[in-house]
């Protein structure tokens, strides 16, 4: 009797700490690992600003018809006919929060999108991300779909 109670004791611990191993990550097919989210957006080809808000005010037209690629090694090219700028980019974790830091020259309000973005959320076509302004508290939001 008593091999018995231990066996199922045994058993029940082993259930008790398979379970209790679960990944916390929300996101189900882990798309905010910094890694993960550089190598969709890398082969992603192009994007294009869907949404950009400062404090609540739409600024989307800034953005209108240019083309982003987002290359190894750090380089963003944003290209609408003949105008071409270019800047940086990359992914990183920062207490917790996986991190979207674009920069770019002060060029044709591109210094508006030029600032360290929380991931909200991305799926194959869409990339929602958040900024908090340091000075006065106010959401910036910027939504990149795929082309």
């Amino acid at each position: 009797m008593r091999n018995i109670l231990f066996g199922i004791i045994v058993i029940f611990l082993t259930f008790l700490t398979a379970c209790s191993n679960s990944d916390d990550d929300n996101s189900g097919d882990g798309s905010s690992d910094p890694t993960t989210v550089t190598q969709s957006v890398i082969n992603g080809g192009g994007w294009k600003v869907s949404l950009f808000t400062e404090d609540g005010v739409d600024h989307t037209s800034y953005f209108n018809d240019f083309q982003f690629l987002f290359k190894e090694h750090s380089e963003v090219t944003a290209t609408k006919t003949t105008t071409i700028v270019t800047g940086s980019w990359s992914v990183f974790s920062d207490s917790g929060k996986t991190k979207f830091l674009l920069t770019f020259p002060d060029i044709q309000k591109f210094d508006e999108i030029s600032e360290d973005w929380e991931l909200l959320s991305k799926t194959s076509t869409l990339i929602k991300l958040k900024h908090v302004s340091g000075g006065n508290g106010g959401s910036d939001i910027l939504e990149l779909i795929k082309l």
